[in-house]
């Protein structure tokens, strides 16, 4: 699974996104959440690591494997 991972300034309310000049996609699924750029480099790598989880659910929920965890338990953990 290819994801894309940025920090965006909001302005106002909306995000802008520009997409590689490769992507082929014509739909994709778009998590937001707020960019703490004053946590220390562990809760940094935590972080990251809760999104990849999280990603590896979607994932295994598409392909009809039953979640691990339930929606709300991967959001408490971020």
């Amino acid at each position: 699974m290819e994801f894309i991972r940025e920090i965006r300034s909001v302005t106002g309310r909306e995000v802008t996104i520009t997409l590689p000049e490769d992507f082929k996609e014509t739909e994709v699924e778009i998590l937001i959440l707020p960019a703490h750029r004053d946590v220390d480099r562990n809760d940094k790598n935590k972080l990251e690591e809760d999104i990849i989880e999280a990603l590896q659910e979607v994932k295994n929920i598409r392909e009809g494997k039953a979640p691990e965890k339930t929606a709300r338990e991967l959001l408490s953990e971020l």
